[in-house]
C-alpha cells in the first residue's frame, strides 16, 4: 500500500512538472467546445482544401518555373539573403523572372499546418477559437506540442503513435548525430517518450488520451488513422508538424490516411518543399509522436 502511494505521488509530480513547461494557459468554455463540434466537418474540409491548393500551386510552379512558390523560412534562400533585392537577384542568376518573388511565400512544417488549419477554423466561423490556439502556439515557440495541447483543450483526442517500439533504441542511435536542429529536439527520443507514455500517460509536455490504438502497427495503416476524416500530428517532440486525413481527388477517387507536410530548410528548387504521402512511419524519417483527432458530432 505504501509503495502504491509513493508511485502515485511520483506520477502526479511528473505530470505536474511536464504541464508546467507550457508558457501560459489555454482554456475553452463548454459553449465554445459545443460550437466547435457543430462546425468540425467544415473545418476539416476547408483545411484539406487549403492544403491541396498549396501543394498544387507548389507543383505547378516547379513545372513552369523550376522553383517552388514557397520557400522554407529556414532555408539558405531566406537566411542568406535578408533583403528582397538580394532574393530577386538570386532568382535572376538562376534564369528565373525575379518578379515572381512578389508571389512567393515563406513556409515550414508548422507554418504550413497553422496556415491551413487556421483557414479551416476561420472559414467555418471559428476565428475567435483559432486565435486562442494560434497565440498559445506562438507563445510556446511555434512548437507542435503547444498546437496539440491547444486542440486537446478544445475537445480533441490525443493519441501516441509508434509503429514498432522494439526499434526505439535503434532509431535513437541513428538520430544521435542529428541534434543540430532546434537544440537537440530533432531527436525523437523514442525510447524515453515511449517509457513515459506507457508509465504515466505523458509525452514530454503533453497528456496522452490514447496510448494503444496507434502502437505496434508496423507498416499497416491503423484503423484509427484510416477512419479519421481529419487529423493533426507531430513528431520529434513537436519539431515536425503535419496534418491530413481522408481526401478526395478531382478524378472522383479518394484515399485514407493521407498526410500533408511542409519543410522549412529545402532549396527553392526542391520538389518536396510541400508534399503528401500515405501515413506509414516505417517508410518515413519520423518514427513516433502524437496525433490529435477532432471530436465527433
Amino acid at each position: 500500500m505504501k509503495k502504491q502511494i509513493i508511485m502515485t505521488a511520483i506520477a502526479l509530480l511528473s505530470t505536474s512538472t511536464f504541464a508546467a513547461r507550457f508558457k501560459g494557459e489555454i482554456n475553452f468554455t463548454p459553449a465554445e467546445k459545443a460550437q466547435h463540434v457543430q462546425d468540425i466537418e467544415a473545418i476539416g474540409a476547408y483545411t484539406k482544401t487549403c492544403m491541396f491548393q498549396m501543394i498544387n500551386k507548389h507543383r505547378r510552379w516547379i513545372k513552369d518555373y523550376g522553383i517552388s512558390a514557397y520557400y522554407g523560412d529556414q532555408s539558405k534562400f531566406a537566411k542568406n539573403n535578408y533583403y528582397i533585392r538580394e532574393r530577386k537577384a538570386v532568382l535572376k542568376r538562376m534564369g528565373v523572372n525575379p518578379g515572381l518573388y512578389d508571389q512567393m511565400e515563406p513556409t515550414s512544417c508548422v507554418g504550413f499546418v497553422l496556415k491551413c488549419v487556421g483557414e479551416g477554423f476561420e472559414k467555418a466561423g471559428q476565428e475567435d477559437l483559432w486565435n486562442k490556439i494560434r497565440v498559445f502556439t506562438k507563445n510556446n515557440g511555434q512548437r507542435g506540442t503547444a498546437l496539440i495541447h491547444g486542440l486537446q483543450q478544445l475537445g480533441w483526442t490525443v493519441a501516441y503513435w509508434n509503429p514498432k517500439p522494439s526499434q526505439n533504441r535503434s532509431w535513437d542511435t541513428g538520430e544521435k548525430f542529428s541534434s543540430i536542429f532546434a537544440g537537440g529536439a530533432f531527436k525523437g527520443r523514442h525510447q524515453a517518450m515511449y517509457n513515459s507514455v506507457m508509465k504515466s500517460g505523458i509525452y514530454y509536455t503533453n497528456k496522452v488520451d490514447d496510448r494503444t490504438s496507434l502502437v505496434n502497427f508496423d507498416g499497416t495503416m491503423p484503423a484509427k488513422v484510416a477512419n479519421a476524416p481529419f487529423f493533426v500530428g507531430m513528431s520529434h517532440i513537436g519539431y515536425h508538424v503535419f496534418a491530413g486525413g481522408h481526401v478526395s481527388y478531382s478524378n472522383g477517387t479518394s484515399d485514407k490516411g493521407i498526410l500533408f507536410e511542409g519543410h522549412s530548410s529545402r532549396k527553392i528548387t526542391d520538389k518536396a518543399t510541400i508534399e503528401m504521402r500515405k501515413y506509414n512511419p516505417m517508410k518515413w524519417k519520423y518514427k513516433s509522436g502524437l496525433m490529435a483527432f477532432p471530436p465527433k458530432r
